[in-house]
């Protein structure tokens, strides 16, 4: 980002999402209820949108509603606080199609 090199940030980022989706596929949350599972994908999806909050500012801004963080570099490493995931509501389509 320092550089300007946009194209190599989203890069770097969209790899962490990969490795997340592949970490969901080899987990299957949906079956096994694992919390600690959905608390690492939950502060994974933290992180990735503070990343791509200078991207997609709106979406990530969402993100960080429904998860109840505020949109700080510094918080990438604060552990997403627990309190917070209790009692989730279906939220909006980020990305509706088109």
């Amino acid at each position: 980002m320092n550089n300007l090199e946009f194209d190599k940030a989203l890069n770097e980022i969209f790899a962490f999402v990969d490795v997340c989706n592949e970490y969901v596929q080899n987990t299957q949350p949906w079956k096994s209820g694992d919390k600690k599972v959905l608390y690492e994908l939950s502060d994974s999806i933290k992180a990735i949108a503070i990343l791509l909050w200078s991207f997609i500012p709106s979406s990530s801004d969402k993100i960080a509603k429904q998860f109840k963080f505020d949109i700080e570099y510094d918080n990438i490493t604060k552990p997403l606080k627990v309190e917070g995931l209790k009692s989730f509501k279906k939220g909006e389509i980020l990305f509706k199609k088109i």
